[in-house]
């Protein structure tokens, strides 16, 4: 009885830990309350009302923590076509050609294996994607600052020039 409630305990914390009060609120909600009902009901002494629950509460959680896991996945997912789509517009991919494209290999990657029900992994590989995005505005910041530093220096050579050319 303890092992079981121990093992349920972890895969609510798991479910935690996949951001479940995020993406699936009312289902933690009703797994801690079904798990803090059977401990009281464990403390209470009542092993048969524990034993009756164990099976029913077993695929709630396992139904939380795979639910927690596939909404989670779906969000770093839209994120990184969102910000795919983002540096397009931005037209990143001039300036920075073939950063883009790994983007998309990862979301590529990510897709199948969310459709084949690899949900830990696809999340890996949207952030993985998540994180490319972070170096490519990085990358993108510093190229833009240097253009930026390169014209104001053309400018000044061009307006001591002038004044020469003036005086």
């Amino acid at each position: 009885q303890q092992v079981a409630a121990a093992r349920t305990l972890y895969r609510i914390a798991e479910a935690r830990a996949d951001e479940a009060l995020v993406y699936t609120p009312d289902r933690l909600r009703n797994a801690e309350v079904a798990f803090q009902t059977l401990m009281q009901d464990f403390v209470a002494n009542q092993f048969d009302t524990v034993l009756n629950t164990i099976p029913q509460l077993k695929p709630q959680i396992e139904d939380l923590v795979t639910v927690t896991r596939i909404e989670a996945t779906k969000e770093k997912i839209a994120q990184v076509e969102k910000n795919i789509k983002n540096l397009r517009e931005q037209a990143v991919d001039v300036h920075l050609p073939g950063r883009i494209e790994v983007m998309e290999q990862l979301l590529k990657e990510a897709r199948e294996l969310f459709n084949n029900n690899d949900y830990d992994t696809a999340k890996e590989k949207s952030s993985q994607g998540l994180i490319e995005n972070d170096r490519i505005v990085v990358a993108f910041e510093q190229l833009t600052e240097k253009h930026i530093a390169d014209a104001d220096a053309a400018w000044e050579t061009a307006s001591r020039t002038f004044d020469k050319m003036e005086s």
